[in-house]
Order: structure tokens, then sequence, then C-alpha cells
């Protein structure tokens, strides 16, 4: 791995002339070009990694959650997999455990074909330093199948480029997806949609969906994603993977990234205004879509009415949703059935135009309202409208 010297002589080279030029004006044009590569500097990146032949193969070694492997690069191929033989192993020695083994999932390999593997998460892969997080991946039945880097994890990489002579991969401009690893503290994503902006604070104690949302949010998963069901008083729902290209009035609602997220219900997050919660499927264990999530508009309630859905639900209420429900408003029905895993901070005025628009008989908005960015923030500071 090595470090491409060219930009810091030329760097370098015109700080010299600086110095050694008597005229103010030459002095002046060479101190901005100067200033201008060094800012370049701050964020230019490019490394180059030696590549090995196995079989025939171009392959790049790594580390999978700390494993020694080898991958093939595959430009390819739309996702990761990985062979049973290997995911055996792995799991029989710690290197996975039965919680990263996420379900089922269909997956195209570099031939184009369609085959269904088992879905885990491979919580890092470490590239030359250069390290991928809770990366999805696919268990191919073929004992023999080789670790495949397919496009889902190489855009993640940022800019890249393979020269089969030199048998080397470079990559510029590298991205910092979510760490997953990183000390838990609640994070905040704002998003920008074409009716305003949105901000959420995510909760950093309901791990699963935290981890799950933030990586999609730190990838860009969500630009261009439309709210394909609106309902005033109830909520704002956004996250189907089809609805970037949908036409007008196509019905969505059902897709998805092939995997759930396990429920996590807790008494302290309830559906008040504002709460950011997944949405799922009638599944039995109430687990959560990999994706699809909706933010919560809802409506007050009187003490008579909340008794009644304490009936109906069979649970009862903490002091403060009911207190929440009676004041701000909420849905509280769903309690206890779908997952909360954070919270509006800015843009309750948004989601309110965004329910109030114009929809049709599935509650799709008649003009797309679309999510155009998604930007995970450390800490609450005030988004300018």
């Amino acid at each position: 791995m090595e470090k491409n010297p060219e930009f810091f002589n030329l760097t370098l080279f015109i700080f010299v002339y600086y110095l050694w030029a008597s005229n103010l004006f030459m002095r002046t044009i060479s101190l901005l070009l100067f200033l201008l590569l060094c800012q370049s500097a701050i964020g230019f990146s490019q490394t180059v990694i030696q590549m090995k032949k196995e079989g025939g193969v171009s392959v790049i070694p790594c580390k999978v959650n700390g494993l020694n492997l080898s991958f093939v690069f595959d430009t390819g191929a739309a996702d990761v997999s990985i062979s049973m033989t290997e995911a055996l192993f792995m799991l029989k020695n710690d290197y996975l455990s039965k919680d990263d083994i996420k379900g089922t999932n269909k997956y195209s390999d570099a031939t184009g074909g369609i085959s269904e593997g088992i879905v885990i998460n491979l919580k890092e892969i470490d590239i030359a330093g250069f390290k991928l997080y809770n990366v999805a991946a696919s268990i191919v039945k073929n004992s023999e199948a080789p670790l495949l880097l397919g496009q889902s994890a190489i855009k993640r990489l940022g800019k890249f480029q393979l020269d089969l002579v030199a048998n080397t991969l470079t990559i510029t401009g590298t991205k910092n997806p979510y760490d997953a690893s990183m000390p838990h503290k609640n994070k905040f994503v704002v998003i920008e949609t074409t009716m305003g902006t949105i901000k959420v604070e995510v909760y950093a104690d309901v791990k699963q969906h935290a981890d799950n949302f933030l990586k999609l949010a730190g990838e860009g998963f969500f630009d261009s994603i439309l709210f394909h069901r609106v309902i005033p008083s109830f909520m704002i729902q956004a996250g189907d993977p089809k609805s970037k290209s949908a036409s007008k009035g196509e019905l969505l609602g059902n897709g998805d990234l092939g995997y759930k997220v396990p429920a996590e219900f807790m008494d302290q997050y309830h559906h008040r205004q504002g709460a950011l919660a997944a949405a799922r499927d009638n599944n039995p264990e109430k687990a959560s879509s990999a994706c699809q999530f909706y933010i919560v508009q809802g409506k007050t309630y009187t003490d008579s009415e909340l008794d009644g859905i304490e009936q109906s639900l069979k649970r009862k209420m903490t002091e403060q949703a009911r207190k929440d429900y009676k004041t701000i408003g909420g849905t509280p029905h769903l309690d206890g059935s779908y997952t909360v895993f954070g919270q509006l901070v800015e843009g309750q005025d948004v989601v309110q135009k965004i329910t109030m628009a114009p929809r049709n008989n599935t509650d799709r908005p008649l003009d797309d309202i679309r999510i155009i960015s998604t930007k995970i923030k450390k800490k609450n500071k005030h988004v300018r409208h």
C-alpha cells in the first residue's frame, strides 16, 4: 500500500517558488495556488493496494471480523457473498454470532443469475486499513465459492480503479461510512425533503435499529426515496427502495432489503408525536422492515379513550406516555407492536405539511414527496431552513 507523492511534490514546489519569487504579483499568485492545493490535500486520499493471484484470479487480502481472508473484487456482482464453509468456520470459532444471522435473501451473482442465500451481518471488513462496518452478506450454498465483494460494498470505499496489468486497486476520495463499533451515543440525522427539513434523534440504546438506520443513512440509501404513505393525524412513511423509480400512482410499500431487524420494545419510548419508528409486515415476531420507517403526527386522546386502548392492547401505559398522549398527542395503539427508535427534534411542521398532501386511495401523495439527502450529525445543532 502506497500514497501517491506527485500531488505533495507539486505543493512543495509552489511553496518554494513563493519564497523565491521577488515580484509581488507572482508571490500572490503562488500563495493562492499553495493555499488551494493545501485545502485540497485535506480531503485528498489515494491508496494503491497490491492484489495477489490465486488460481489465476486477482484477490485482495482482508480481515473479516478479525479473520484473515482473501476476496475477489468483483464489479459485476451486486452483493457481498461468502461460502457456506467459511461461514460455518466463522460461526464455530466466534467470528460470527447467531445475532449476526438476519434471515434469507435473493442476491445477484457475477454472471447475472439470481440465487437465494442466508443473510448475515459482517461487523467489519478491513481492506488495507480501510474499514467497512455492518456489511450485509449472503451465504451461498457452494462450499468452494470465494468471498466476493460486490457493488453494494465497493461503492462504500469511494472512487476506485483497477489496473489488471499491474494487478493493483487504487482507491481515492474514500468515504467515511457510519461506524457502528464506536461508543454508542445518540446521533442525529438531518433529512432534507422536497417539502422542507426534518431532523431526528436516533436512540443509541435501541441498538439494532439505530445501527441499521444510521448505516443506511450514511450510505445514502434514503436519497431519492419517496414518502409513499401519508395519513393526516397519523403518520408519514418512507423507505421503500422501489419508490426511487416508481411511476405515478404505482402501488408502493412492499419493497425491502431482504432481512428484518428484531423487535426492540422499550417502555421509555412510545408513539408520541414525532416518534421515529420502524414499519413491518404482519410477522408473528413483530420484527421490523430493514429500511421502511415512519414519523408520527398523531392526535390527542382523553383519559377514557386511553383506558379503552389499554384494555384492547392488554397492556398498561407508563405515566409519561399517558401524559404525552393527552397533551401533545401520538398513536398509542401502535405501542408494543412497532419499535420506536428515535424522536423528531426539528420539523414537525414539515411532517404535518406532508400528512396534509393530497393523496390517492392507497394514501400515496398525488405529487411525489421525496427525500433529497440524509446527513448524520453527532450533536443537535439547529438546522437553518
